[in-house]
C-alpha cells in the first residue's frame, strides 16, 4: 500500500504562514496533483511528506505510519526534483544504481535492477553516458528511473517538466502518466501548470496561500469549481467572472451587469435566492459566450445571432489557428473572454459588440465568502 496521509498540517517559518490545516488523503496507487500559483504552499507540502521540512503541527502518514519523526531515506519514498539532481561526474548507469548502493545489494542484482529501469524509460543505449551528453529530456528520465528502482511507496515530484521546452513537456507528460499506470505505484505531483494538472492527475488538489480550496477528479473541477478563485485558476483561458446586484421574484431574478441584465433560468433563480445574497458574483466559461454584432445582433461566426446582451468594446484578437479568443471589456472596465471559431470574419479590435451567454452554464458565488453557491 502506498497511501500518503496530512492530517490538519500546519507549517510556519516565522510569523509566515506556508501550509494552513491541511488534509489530505492520497489514495494508493492515485496520481494526485497538488497545483497552485507560486507561494500556495504546494511545494512545502510535498517537502513535508518527504521529510525535508517538519510540520508545525499535524500528523503526516505514509501507508498508514505516522512519519513526523522518521528520517527522509527511511519513509520509503523517491522525490524527482525540478533540477534532476544529478551526478555530472558518474554515468548514467552508476547515477541510477546509486541508491542501490546503499542497500548494499550484490553487483548482478543491481545491474539486472538498473538495466529493467532503463529499458523501461528508453534510456537503454545512454547508460554508459554522462548526464552533459543527455538532452533535458533524457535527463529527466534519468532521475525518474533512479526513482524507480527504489520501489518507494510513494513517488514525490516537485515541477519535473518545467525545465523542458513547451513541445518535450507535453510529451513527457503522456510519459510519466503511462510510466505510472505501468508500474501501479502513488505519486503526488507538484506544478503551478493547470494544464498539466487537468491533463495528468486522476484528482488534483488546489492550494491557495497554504489551504485547500478545492479536490477532486479534473472534469468535476472544471464543471463545478467551489470557489472563485477556483473558477479563475482552472481553464485556459479563465472563467469569466462579473459581480452584480439582484433584482426581481424568486422564481425570475436578474443580474444586472455594466449596461444591461443577465436573466436567470427558474431553476438558477430560486438557488440564487436561496443564498440569500442580494448581490452574487456570476462567471461563465469562455466557450459560453458569443460575441455578437452591436447592431444587428450577427455572431462573430456569421450566424445568427441575438441584438441583445451587454456591451463591451473589443481589446483585442488572440488567433489560434483553431479558434479565437476575443478579449473584450465591459462598460466598468471588467474584461470577458469568448471562445468562439475560425469560421467568419474577426471582429474588429476597438469595435463595439453585444455579448451573448448560455444562461444554462453559469455559475454563482458568494462575494462574501467567494464559495460557490448550489442548489
Amino acid at each position: 500500500m502506498g497511501s500518503v496521509v496530512l492530517e490538519e498540517v500546519t507549517k510556519r517559518f516565522g510569523d509566515t504562514v506556508a501550509v494552513d490545516d491541511l488534509s489530505l488523503e492520497v489514495r494508493d496507487e492515485e496520481f494526485l496533483v497538488l497545483v497552485g500559483p507560486s507561494g500556495c504552499g504546494k511545494s512545502t507540502a510535498l517537502r513535508m511528506i518527504a521529510g525535508l521540512d517538519d510540520p508545525t503541527d499535524g500528523v503526516v502518514r505514509i501507508d498508514g505510519r505516522i512519519v513526523n519523526h522518521v528520517e527522509p531515506k527511511d519513509r520509503d519514498v523517491a522525490m524527482v526534483f525540478q533540477d534532476y539532481a544529478l551526478y555530472p561526474h558518474m554515468t548514467v548507469r552508476r547515477n541510477v544504481e546509486f541508491p542501490l548502493r546503499t542497500r548494499s545489494m550484490d553487483r548482478d542484482e543491481r545491474q539486472r535492477v538498473v538495466t529493467e529501469a532503463a529499458e523501461t524509460l528508453g534510456l537503454g543505449e545512454f547508460l554508459d553516458r554522462k548526464p552533459a551528453q543527455l538532452s533535458g529530456g533524457q535527463r529527466q528520465r534519468v532521475a525518474l528511473a533512479r526513482a524507480i528502482v527504489r520501489r518507494p511507496e510513494a513517488f514525490l515530484m516537485d515541477e519535473p517538466l518545467s525545465n523542458l521546452d513547451a513541445k518535450l513537456r507535453v510529451a513527457t507528460r503522456t510519459e510519466l502518466v503511462e510510466l505510472q499506470r505501468r508500474l501501479g505505484t502513488t505519486v503526488v505531483y507538484v506544478t503551478h501548470d493547470q494544464v498539466e494538472a487537468m491533463t495528468m492527475g486522476s484528482r488534483i488538489a488546489i492550494l491557495n496561500e497554504g489551504a485547500l480550496e478545492q479536490i477532486g477528479p479534473p472534469p468535476e473541477i472544471y464543471r463545478r469549481p467551489a470557489s472563485v478563485f477556483v473558477a479563475r485558476f482552472i481553464g485556459s483561458p479563465p472563467m469569466n467572472t462579473a459581480a452584480g446586484p439582484v433584482r426581481g421574484e424568486p422564481g425570475a431574478l436578474r443580474v444586472v451587469l455594466p449596461g444591461g441584465e443577465i436573466a436567470l433560468t427558474p431553476h438558477d433563480s430560486r438557488t440564487v435566492a436561496g443564498s440569500g445574497c442580494s448581490e452574487i458574483v456570476v462567471g461563465i466559461r469562455p466557450e459560453h459566450v458569443t460575441v455578437n454584432d452591436a447592431k444587428d445582433g450577427a455572431t462573430a461566426d456569421g450566424a445568427a445571432g441575438d441584438a441583445s446582451g451587454i456591451p463591451a468594446s473589443v481589446l483585442s484578437v488572440e488567433a489560434l489557428g483553431y479558434e479565437r479568443h476575443v478579449i473584450c471589456r465591459l462598460d466598468d472596465g471588467t474584461t470577458m473572454i469568448a471562445r468562439i471559431s475560425t469560421d467568419g470574419p474577426e471582429p474588429p479590435a476597438h469595435s463595439a459588440v453585444r455579448l451573448g451567454f448560455d444562461t444554462a452554464r453559469l455559475h454563482f458565488f458568494d462575494p462574501a465568502t467567494t464559495r460557490r453557491i448550489d442548489g
